[in-house]
């Protein structure tokens, strides 16, 4: 476990300034974000993502912890992410056409928006399971979330602070 320290502090860290950046991008560009119902639903889903890693880093820097407490909690933050991201993925698609997304009206859209709400949030529900059962494989298995989710994340940085005001 000790050989992981450097990598969930890292992510911790990274996680935490972009969910910065994502506040500041809301910030400045406030009246924006509230008047275009997706960006702020994307804004909100980003906040959720670097939430769930923040978590998840600090939950496997506690020293001491048996696997099966971290897999509790490591799969409780995932089980949660993954249906907020399922309800929020849903509703993305209902009002698709009235909210102006050209994304979630066609099939391939709609098809990247649940392999990357899934890919974030499942590994880490795998991974807290894994764990559950006393396997420390669970560790990597979050990698695939995390290492989705900052770039994610990374990249609604961008659209807050520069893209919604194009």
């Amino acid at each position: 476990m000790s050989a992981w320290e450097s990598f969930f502090v890292t992510a911790g860290g990274a996680a935490a300034v972009l969910a910065g950046l994502i506040f500041v991008g809301i910030s400045i560009n406030l009246q924006k974000v509230l008047e275009r119902t997706i960006v702020s639903r994307g804004a909100w889903v980003s906040l959720l993502t670097l939430v769930e890693v923040l978590l998840i880093s600090l939950f496997m820097l506690i020293p001491g912890q048996t696997l099966p407490a971290l897999g509790a909690e490591v799969g409780g933050i995932g089980l949660i992410c993954w249906m907020v991201m399922a309800i929020v993925t849903i509703h993305q698609f209902k009002h698709a056409h009235r909210d102006g997304f050209p994304e979630g009206q066609t099939w391939y859209g709609r098809l990247a928006m649940i392999l990357l709400s899934q890919f974030i949030t499942v590994p880490c529900v795998v991974g807290g399971v894994l764990l559950l059962l006393n396997k420390e494989s669970g560790i990597a298995w979050t990698l695939p979330g995390i290492l989705s989710a900052l770039p994610y994340s990374l990249y609604m940085g961008w659209v807050l602070t520069v893209e919604v005001n194009r």
